[in-house]
């Protein structure tokens, strides 16, 4: 089983949003936070912050570095790109959570 499976449109998009930047990697963690207690932080990094704690999923162009804290939350998760009529997102669907929080910000194991 794949820690993270990234669909085709969110390849897509993370191709287009990489595409002009030096950062070829995309950091996953999980910190505290939020009306759910737990939030995803997704951030953009170069391949020189990557730890050796990470875990690290190769995707062709880019990289998924997961921490290593996140990684039980995380197993089974999709990462997609959703539209929406009020915007365009990566969005998380984790078969671990067992709730959300109404904005979809955070959520809980």
């Amino acid at each position: 089983m794949q820690i993270v499976k990234v669909s085709e449109s969110a390849k897509s998009y993370i191709n287009d949003q990489i595409s002009e930047k030096l950062e070829k990697c995309i950091l996953i963690d999980i910190v505290q936070g939020g009306c759910s207690g737990m939030q995803y932080k997704f951030s953009y990094i170069t391949e020189d912050k990557v730890e050796e704690t990470d875990e690290v999923v190769n995707e062709n162009s880019f990289k998924l570095v997961i921490k290593q804290k996140a990684l039980l939350f995380i197993i089974g998760t999709v990462l997609e790109y959703e539209k929406t009529p009020t915007g365009a997102k990566l969005v998380f669907l984790n078969p671990n959570e067992k709730s959300r929080c109404g904005c979809g910000k955070s959520f809980s194991v």
